[in-house]
């Protein structure tokens, strides 16, 4: 049986503002939210996030998706969660890759889709190290042990496609 993410790693790696963007200047929307969220003022990040996200920026939109998956400044929306960490996905974000793979194993905010799940842990996989790796080839392990002949086959096709068109284009 799988484990849902452990959402004490999430708040503590948002604590610590590990999974954030480091600073780059004072102005900077990431620094401004990133300051926001080390006074515990996660509505002001959420809302800071936001338009930095729909324009596209990748660590934005991970980060606006771990808000809405812990519900920290924002009403917590597993849907919303999932579309910002799919959109980071397909730019490459090997964190979202993984979030929103497990997202998919589980059936968090996405109807729960094993071949789609084992597609966007593989894509992590490839692009995390030390215990991101591990942690992305361990949910491969155990997604690979829950799917039927035709679902492995199913995600086998999709990480093949996704490899040769790229993640922006993955499906």
């Amino acid at each position: 049986m799988f484990g849902k993410i452990e959402v004490g790693l999430l708040i503590a790696a948002l604590a610590c503002g590990c999974a954030l963007t480091p600073a780059l200047a004072s102005d900077n929307p990431q620094a401004d939210a990133k300051a926001a969220f080390e006074n515990h003022d996660y509505a002001a990040a959420a809302k800071i996030l936001e338009p930095v996200a729909a324009q596209g920026d990748a660590a934005a939109q991970y980060n606006l998706g771990m808000l809405y998956g812990s519900g920290l400044g924002v009403a917590k929306d597993q849907a919303a969660a999932a579309s910002w960490y799919e959109k980071a996905a397909r730019q490459g974000k090997g964190l979202a890759q993984l979030a929103i793979g497990v997202m998919y194993r589980n059936g968090q905010g996405v109807e729960a889709d094993y071949p789609r799940a084992y597609m966007w842990l593989t894509m992590s996989a490839s692009e995390l190290t030390g215990t991101d790796n591990q942690q992305a080839m361990r949910f491969l392990k155990e997604l690979k042990a829950q799917m039927t002949p035709e679902q492995m086959q199913s995600a086998l096709d999709m990480v093949d496609n996704c490899q040769q068109v790229g993640v922006k284009n993955c499906d």
